[in-house]
Order: structure tokens, then C-alpha cells, then sequence
């Protein structure tokens, strides 16, 4: 049986055992020229304890002393290793924060709903690894994938126009940066990854025939939300007012559903249209992802399960001091 101490250390402290012992002995020997003095029966024999019954107490104190500091070293014995899975969906949410996601055609706008169906979504994860990428005419990554959802949130609520200033709506180099980072979180095509899109369609760049076509070829599904009302609504401007066009005229945008469905169809996921609920985000992921995407194991641990041993020194420990409670304070008869 092969024991290991979380805090050996102190062990060290035993060497003052021999200390604790003389510093009881002279303990009592004072208290018991004190009794003496104060009784005035100098002739008394055996009515207090003598140079040998003194050192009972002394070896009791020394002996709770040795339990406490094996107590404090916490002894154990590895009882038996086991080796868990960390076993989940890795998604990777993309998130467009351009201007036109500022349109108040949803209340209180497409990019606060957005967050909100993030948020959503965090809600119902259970072991999925999740990651943020934010993207207008260029793209990042926000936040890695984690299993941290607290953080994640705050990552979430950092989401504005501001982060990516360069103007436009460059999906194909969004898809880019996200099949990177997956690709960087684990074997490069397995299964068990997924993106979850999510944009006003707005005036597309790039070539999302080829980003669509990327996906597949790695198996990930693209799964997509779309934000905003085929009516169209203003953009607000940061200093007030509305955005212009180039014509001087109040620049209006409309949800652009047709590159949200087709990446969606073309790599195997799904569409919907962000409608303020729970059925949306449900649609996505609960009949989605969680069911259409396989887990894949993330994370392997080897874990030591361990048989400790503290708890019976401490228990001899208490013993000893009720022994020595008892020793101390039991009736005695003097005799003269």
C-alpha cells in the first residue's frame, strides 16, 4: 500500500512533538505547586499526582499532537483510475454586427435580438463547446471555443457595429474564419461541428457558393437565422439620425433571406427566421443540431479516484483529547 500526502510538509512539525511534551510536563508541575501552595498540604502524598502519573497527560498531549499534523498532511491511497470523455457538439456562432443589423424593424433592434437568441441557445447547452465569430466586411474570432458559457455570455454582450468597422457583409470570409477555428479545436472534418449564422442577408460578399461548398467538404452544416422584416426599415446613425445612400436619400434595408437559405440547404442544416420566441432557437438546435450533428469526444481525462485517510487520524485524534478531558478532570481524593 503505497500512501501520498497532499501537504507533506507537515511533517516537519513533528520534530516539536518532544517540545509540546516538555511544555505540558512543565504545565503541570506548576499547576500543581500552585494546588499545593494554596491548600498548604506540603505533607499530602497522593492526593495530587505525582512526577509518574504526571507524564500520562504529557503523552496523551504529545500523542493528539502526532494525529493532528498526519491529519493536516491528508494521507491517501489511489484506490483506482478511471478514464472519462468529454463528449459534445462543437459550435462555432457567427454573428453579423453591421450597420444594418442597428435596423429597428425588430424591437429594439436585429442585433439586440440576435444576443438574445444567443443567450437562448447558451440555455439550452449541456456539454456542447461553443465559440463566437463577429464579421461585417471583415471577420474574427470573439471568443474560442469554450465550455465556460458565463464568459461566453460576456463575450455576447460585447457584440456592436464597432468591433469590425470595415463596412459590408463578407459571409464567405466569416464561414473562412469559422471552419478555422474549428478545424483548430480538433481533427480537421470530424464530426460533431456545426455553424449557427446569423444575419439580415444584406448585400452579400464574397462567394458563398464556394464558402457553402467548404463546409460540406469538411462536414460542417451551416445552420442560419435570419433577422429583420421583408419590409424594410431606416439605419440609425451613430451620431443620430439615419444612414444616406448615395443619393442622399435615408438609406432602408430589408431582410435578405436568399444566401441564409441556400448556405443552410447546400451544407445540410436548416433556416429560420428569428421571430422573438423559443421556437426559432428551438427549431436550430433542440430538433437541429442536437439531433442532426453527432457528439465527438472533445476531451479525454484519465481521473484517480483516492481513498483517504484523514478522517480515521482525525477521529483517534478526538479520542485522545476526551481521554485526556477525562484524565484531567476525574474525581480524585486527597489524602493526608
Amino acid at each position: 500500500m503505497n500512501f501520498e500526502y497532499l501537504r507533506l510538509y507537515f511533517v516537519y512539525v513533528l520534530f516539536l512533538t518532544p517540545v509540546i511534551i516538555f511544555l505540558v510536563l512543565m504545565g503541570l508541575k506548576k499547576r500543581e505547586k500552585r494546588i499545593l501552595s494554596f491548600l498548604n498540604l506540603q505533607n499530602i502524598k497522593t492526593g495530587v499526582q505525582s512526577s509518574g502519573l504526571r507524564i500520562i497527560p504529557a503523552l496523551l498531549s504529545g500523542l493528539m499532537f502526532i494525529c493532528l499534523v498526519l491529519t493536516l498532511t491528508q494521507p491517501r491511497t489511489l484506490d483506482k483510475e478511471e478514464e472519462s470523455e468529454s463528449r459534445g457538439v462543437d459550435i462555432m456562432v457567427v454573428v453579423d454586427v453591421s450597420a444594418s443589423m442597428l435596423a429597428t424593424d425588430i424591437n429594439p433592434s436585429r442585433l439586440v435580438q440576435a444576443k438574445r437568441e444567443i443567450i437562448d441557445l447558451v440555455k439550452r447547452l449541456d456539454g456542447d463547446r461553443v465559440g463566437l465569430v463577429a464579421f461585417a466586411g471583415l471577420a474574427f474570432v470573439h471568443c474560442p471555443l469554450t465550455l465556460d458559457y458565463d464568459a461566453f455570455k460576456v463575450f455576447v454582450d460585447q457584440l456592436v457595429p464597432q468591433l469590425v468597422p470595415a463596412p459590408g457583409l463578407d459571409i464567405e470570409r466569416a464561414i473562412d474564419v469559422s471552419l478555422a477555428a474549428l478545424a483548430a479545436s480538433g481533427e480537421e472534418g470530424s464530426e460533431g461541428q456545426a455553424i449557427l449564422l446569423m444575419s439580415d442577408g444584406g448585400n452579400t460578399m464574397g462567394d458563398l457558393t464556394a464558402a457553402g461548398t467548404k463546409a460540406s467538404k469538411k462536414g460542417v452544416p451551416i445552420y442560419s437565422m435570419g433577422f429583420g422584416s421583408p419590409y424594410g426599415a431606416p439605419i440609425p446613425a451613430q451620431r443620430g439620425g439615419f444612414l444616406k445612400d448615395k443619393n442622399g436619400k435615408t438609406a432602408s434595408t430589408k431582410i435578405n433571406e436568399s444566401p441564409l437559405k441556400s448556405l443552410a440547404n447546400d451544407t445540410g442544416g436548416k433556416y429560420v427566421r428569428s421571430n422573438g420566441g423559443d421556437s426559432d432557437i428551438d427549431s436550430l438546435y433542440t430538433s437541429g443540431i442536437n439531433v442532426d450533428v453527432k457528439d465527438r469526444n472533445y476531451d479525454k481525462k484519465k481521473r484517480q479516484n483516492y481513498q483517504e485517510y484523514f478522517y480515521y487520524l482525525a477521529a483517534i485524534c478526538l479520542m485522545l483529547f476526551l481521554l485526556d478531558f477525562w484524565n484531567s478532570y476525574k474525581p480524585r481524593r486527597l489524602h493526608a
